[in-house]
């Protein structure tokens, strides 16, 4: 589920990450979803957009065109932006027919929390807990936080040997540099790929 009322442009987004201070749970999505958004353009070159599912109950709220500042973006999307639903973000590609290809994303963390410290036995745990929810059309996208080191081919032999609702699975690493390395875990052909955005290709983005 989106709505025109909370759909961005990159830009937009990116100017509203660099002026914000403190970054709490909705910034690491953005972040996230803008570094998806650069991996599928560079793949597929378009003009895209991102979209956050909303409440409901203000649909008609969101229907009004809204010019804001950084604090009323993020006053707005603390009051209209849907957190619980299977749909974090969602990236769409314009073709030149106009019409809309669209990426839902599930972004997840680990590393937090009783997860903190973890290893590849941990992360493998994490994703069993995941087993539970119905097959969907997400794309999975996980965040390591402060955990030892994973191995991704034991997660990729895992996820080969195993039913996983989600047809896509991307684990970030944030570098000292504040580089993010990408790893493509799932699909695979028998292994992962990997792929390094330098800070300055993600800060650029518009």
């Amino acid at each position: 589920m989106y709505h025109k009322g909370l759909t961005f442009a990159p830009g937009q987004l990116n100017l509203y990450l660099r002026r914000i201070k403190e970054w709490g749970k909705k910034e690491y999505e953005i972040s996230i979803a803008l570094i998806c958004l650069k991996m599928y353009k560079d793949v597929t070159p378009g003009e895209y957009f991102i979209a956050f599912p909303p409440k409901m109950q203000y649909e008609k709220e969101l229907g009004k065109t809204h010019i804001l500042s950084t604090e009323q973006l993020r006053e707005f999307l603390n009051k209209y932006w849907d957190e619980n639903t299977i749909t974090d973000v969602t990236i769409f590609r314009r073709n030149p027919k106009e019409d809309l290809f669209k990426i839902p994303i599930q972004i997840k963390r680990f590393g937090l929390g009783k997860e903190l410290g973890g290893n590849t036995k941990n992360f493998i745990m994490f994703l069993r807990n995941l087993q539970k929810l119905p097959y969907n059309e997400n794309r999975l996208v996980i965040l390591r936080e402060n955990v030892k080191r994973l191995k991704p081919q034991e997660i990729v032999d895992w996820l080969n040997r195993n039913k996983f609702p989600f047809p896509e699975v991307i684990l970030l690493h944030q570098k000292p540099n504040m580089d993010m390395e990408l790893y493509q875990l799932k699909p695979n052909n028998g292994t992962f790929s990997t792929r390094v955005l330098t800070k300055n290709q993600i800060m650029d983005m518009d």
